[in-house]
């Protein structure tokens, strides 16, 4: 019980000082850099979920989104299937190279989320904030895609180097 309470602690501590970048356009040039790796250092420090895609609400099949910032790679599950890939990022802008996926086949209705996030990320550049416990992602100034913090457990950092090695597809066709 006791571990389980310390546990509960620590996650709401977490919770609590989360990601959050304020704009200060007062800010030197130098500090405004620094401030621009901080959130994209909080960036990839966290496993993020879609929760708002085009406006609509989403609550089932949720894509997730991770960072590798030393590699410069993207991994995640696209609610469906899993995605790996390149990006490049600077001060304002997360722009993602083409993605691969695995190929299983899933419900209808995850298969129609999967088509649209890969439509959106894949190939595709962002202008991008945090701002709280949330990863927002806009494209000529629309705000297309609201990312959370993903507090599920799960072992994204194996999938990624699963997927990137192949044997994501391999897993998939059995």
């Amino acid at each position: 019980m006791k571990k389980h309470a310390l546990f509960m602690l620590t996650a709401l501590a977490v919770l609590a000082l989360g990601c959050n970048k304020t704009p200060n356009t007062d800010a030197a040039p130098a500090a405004k850099s620094e401030s621009d790796k901080s959130a994209m250092s909080c960036v990839q420090s966290k496993q993020w979920k879609l929760i708002q895609l085009n406006g609509e609400t989403v609550s089932e099949f949720q894509p997730t989104l991770g960072f590798d910032l030393a590699e410069q790679r993207v991994f995640g599950s696209t609610g469906c299937n899993r995605y790996f890939g390149g990006f490049s990022q600077d001060e304002t802008t997360i722009s993602f190279q083409e993605m691969g996926t695995t190929m299983m086949a899933c419900t209808e209705p995850a298969m129609q989320m999967e088509a649209k996030f890969n439509a959106l990320l894949n190939k595709q550049s962002f202008r991008y904030d945090v701002a709280e416990q949330t990863l927002n992602l806009y494209q000529d100034d629309t705000l297309v895609m609201v990312f959370g913090v993903d507090d599920s457990p799960a072992d994204n950092a194996n999938d990624n180097a699963e997927a990137e090695t192949g044997d994501a597809e391999d897993n998939a066709a059995e």
